[in-house]
């Protein structure tokens, strides 16, 4: 890929959405940057860690005010391509990108990609369509002759540093007792205060909770607080830097149905699911019946005693764990981002790509 290679990336971050469309988004702009092209993101996030982030790994950040279908977000994406190359390549994440705005990115001459879950448009006019999801198969999308879609979880997109840990192997002990919960980087209610009385509530001395409140989590003075009643061993993380490193640590993870769930598949961490939003349910399902999670359900749905309950039964049973980390690194290997790429310069019409690998 030439120097001039330009990636555009639309996509938001904030307590209602959550950070999941942009942190795939980043690992996305990783792979593009190691395979030599420039990134630029174009983005209405409240959280300063999370631009910070992204600033330092060398990539532009133009912020955003207001999103569409307001009008000011199209007209701020079409003018910041007028000032790129027209090979650029533009990325949307995001349910509130629409056909419409598809066909003005199209019109100006630029490929345009787009990170989907729900196959949810009437259509999709664009040049190609990533769906990282378990269930990604069974959904039907109706696009042009010519757009490239792919589908499944051989396309998770999984940030750079993920991939150091790629021959690491996990030490899944006889009794499980460290814990590590995170639902995402938006406002989970008050369903996380549950989590530490649950926790709390299981009868192991041992027992170490490390649960991260999420970059725009509004409660996370209250979570610490609670963190602090139930004894010394539970702590409360805002802004993480090294997520590898904390889901190594776990011998048995908490989250909710989003791109975490890849995350712990390929580090093999054992896990329980929970979900907290409509598009969550089919990968929670999905995982459940793969034997790669504890699929726990609804959040409002779930009582502490039934979480300590599944909890406690999973912090002894070795053996299931031992099972749920093989067929997790089995479902997601590390690879996706390096795919989506060669079907980069496929379109482009390169006949050899870089490896992303380290």
């Amino acid at each position: 890929m030439s120097r001039d290679s330009s990636l555009l990336l639309r996509a938001d971050a904030d307590s209602l959405v959550g950070t999941g469309h942009l942190m795939r988004c980043l690992a996305w702009a990783e792979a593009w940057q190691s395979a030599g092209g420039n990134v630029t993101f174009l983005s209405r996030c409240e959280s300063d860690q999370l631009r910070g982030r992204i600033e330092e790994e060398g990539m532009a950040f133009i912020p955003l005010e207001r999103s569409y279908p307001d009008p000011g977000d199209l007209e701020t994406t079409l003018r910041t391509l007028e000032g790129m190359p027209k090979t650029t390549w533009v990325t949307l994440d995001g349910y509130h990108f629409d056909p419409c705005y598809h066909d003005e990115l199209r019109a100006s001459g630029h490929k345009v990609v787009v990170i989907d879950d729900l196959a949810h448009l009437s259509t999709y006019s664009v040049d190609m369509v990533v769906n990282q999801n378990l269930y990604a198969g069974e959904l039907k999308y109706h696009c042009d002759s010519g757009t490239r879609v792919l589908l499944g979880t051989d396309y998770a997109l999984l940030r750079r540093e993920f991939l150091a840990w790629k021959s690491w192997k996990r030490r899944v002990p006889e009794t499980a007792s460290k814990i590590l919960v995170t639902l995402g980087g938006g406002d989970p209610g008050e369903f996380p205060f549950l989590i530490l009385e649950g926790i709390n509530g299981v009868q192991n001395p041992r027992l170490q909770v490390r649960m991260i409140a999420g970059a725009s989590n509004p409660k996370i003075d209250a979570l610490k607080e609670a963190a602090a009643k139930a004894g010394p061993g539970f702590e409360i993380h805002g802004h993480v830097a090294d997520m590898p490193a904390m889901m190594a640590w776990a011998d048995v993870g908490v989250c909710a149905g989003g791109t975490t769930c890849w995350e712990f598949a390929f580090m093999g961490l054992p896990n329980l699911i929970v979900v907290l939003a409509e598009n969550q349910l089919l990968v929670a399902e999905g995982m459940g019946r793969r034997g790669i999670s504890v699929h726990l359900g609804w959040h409002h749905e779930i009582s502490r005693t039934r979480f300590q309950r599944e909890l406690e039964a999973l912090l002894g049973n070795k053996e299931r764990r031992l099972l749920m980390c093989r067929e997790g690194r089995k479902l997601v290997d590390g690879l996706g981002c390096q795919r989506v790429m060669e079907a980069v310069f496929q379109k482009n019409g390169e006949t050899q790509g870089r490896s992303l690998c380290p």
